[in-house]
């Protein structure tokens, strides 16, 4: 396929997270349809994007910390209402929720203007089926969701697509860091997954957006308990 041809061809596109996992394999989904790309590799640059840049064709908010478990050993429990840190929730909360809100809120506008625009918000299958050892994480996923949600009610109208893409356990460093993930990687949801549902959403009409994608996997991909 010539570079001209690419369903991203001509169009310039932020993904942030995108050193690896999720954001890495949507980034190259990306590259691969002639995308002109912007990236982000680290917590907290979404202040120096917005200086950058002021006007883009695509956004993709896909940066995720994952706050320590409540099953965690040691004093900081991260995430229990009895025991956590209310720091590291802090931490969680900007970078799941307010940066993407913050990103949004800065390259909406000119989406309005041009009556274009594509914004990806990549939540969580706990934003609707929370687990009682990650409430932090929980509840940035469930704000983000109700983010997205509004986004596209207040967009729609001006030919600006809000999807969200809530997915299940994907194979990647953040979820193989839980103390819990005695996972069987052949049975969890693939980062190029979740890009193909990025890259699927722009081959459909104008009129016709994928306004939320949930992700699950047919069997649980942890391993049994002996």
């Amino acid at each position: 396929m010539a570079a001209s041809q690419g369903l991203l061809a001509g169009k310039l596109a932020v993904v942030t997270g995108a050193s690896r996992g999720i954001g890495q394999a949507i980034a190259e989904a990306f590259a691969a349809e002639s995308a002109h790309l912007v990236l982000t590799t680290e917590a907290g640059q979404e202040e120096e994007l917005k200086k950058k840049l002021g006007n883009v064709d695509v956004l993709v908010n896909n940066a995720g910390a994952y706050a320590p478990m409540s099953f965690d050993q040691g004093d900081n429990k991260g995430q229990s209402p009895l025991d956590g840190n209310p720091d590291d929730w802090d931490r969680t909360l900007y970078i799941n929720l307010n940066a993407p809100m913050r990103l949004t809120r800065h390259f909406a506008p000119a989406m309005k203007e041009k009556g274009a625009g594509w914004i990806l918000n990549v939540a969580s299958i706990e934003s609707s089926t929370p687990y009682p050892s990650a409430p932090a994480y929980a509840t940035s996923k469930w704000g983000l969701r109700g983010w997205s949600k509004s986004c596209f009610m207040a967009l729609q109208e001006d030919g600006v697509k809000v999807m969200t893409i809530n997915s299940a356990q994907v194979s990647m460093p953040m979820t193989w860091s839980r103390p819990d993930s005695e996972y069987i990687p052949d049975l969890m949801i693939q980062p190029r997954e979740i890009a193909d549902l990025c890259v699927f959403a722009f081959k459909l009409n104008e009129n016709v957006c994928m306004e939320e994608v949930t992700v699950q996997t047919m069997k649980k991909p942890k391993k049994p308990k002996s």
